[in-house]
């Protein structure tokens, strides 16, 4: 009902790269968890070794991957968390709980770890955004923000940016970074999952 209400609403697919980064949070949390875990369990009770993929990790914690994309995932948390221009290390922490309070947990030093590498690669990715000019010849003509955040979405590969207003760039000194392709172009980029996201 989640895949197909409000995720869906909000251009979140399975194959948009949201749930690949959910995957990868989750298997942080369980790989650094004393004891077992769901995760394991589950996988245990399939016969399978430990998940370590994408594929695997979804088959033995689907519910709890849908939870993470739809709630730490969600504009109002990563307003919060994107914030270049404050320090990232209590959006880092913010980030770890909402995602560990999410999976009805602590958080652990490999789920923080985690959560620091993605927080850290989507703040880089707002900071190339935020000097992206329209095209390459016209250097000093600024790209749209909401376009600059989409065109930094895929060529940066931190699909987190899809999902925030474009005023996060509002105030950011917009120092020259490259142009755009045309937006004929960047509309037929295929969406690839995050960097940090599980394959």
């Amino acid at each position: 009902m989640i895949l197909r209400g409000p995720l869906w609403e909000r251009g979140i697919a399975l194959h948009t790269g949201e749930y690949n980064l959910a995957a990868a949070a989750v298997l942080a949390w369980s790989q650094g968890s004393d004891g077992g875990t769901f995760l394991e369990e589950r996988a245990q009770r399939l016969g399978l070794p430990a998940p370590t993929t994408f594929a695997e990790v979804m088959l033995c914690g689907y519910p709890e991957v849908v939870r993470v994309v739809e709630v730490a995932m969600s504009p109002r948390i990563l307003r919060g968390v994107l914030q270049v221009s404050r320090s990232a290390l209590p959006q880092i922490d913010g980030f770890a709980n909402v995602i560990a309070n999410t999976l009805g947990a602590t958080v652990n030093e490999r789920l923080h770890d985690w959560a620091g590498a993605v927080i850290g690669h989507a703040h880089r990715a707002v900071l190339y955004a935020a000097g992206l000019r329209r095209t390459t010849s016209a250097k000093n003509a600024l790209c749209p923000q909401d376009r600059a955040l989409i065109v930094a979405s895929g060529t940066r590969r931190a699909c987190l940016l899809r999902h925030v207003s474009p005023r996060i760039l509002d105030g950011l000194r917009r120092g020259h970074t490259e142009g755009t392709s045309r937006l004929s172009v960047t509309r037929k980029w295929p969406l690839e999952p995050d960097e940090l996201g599980l394959r």
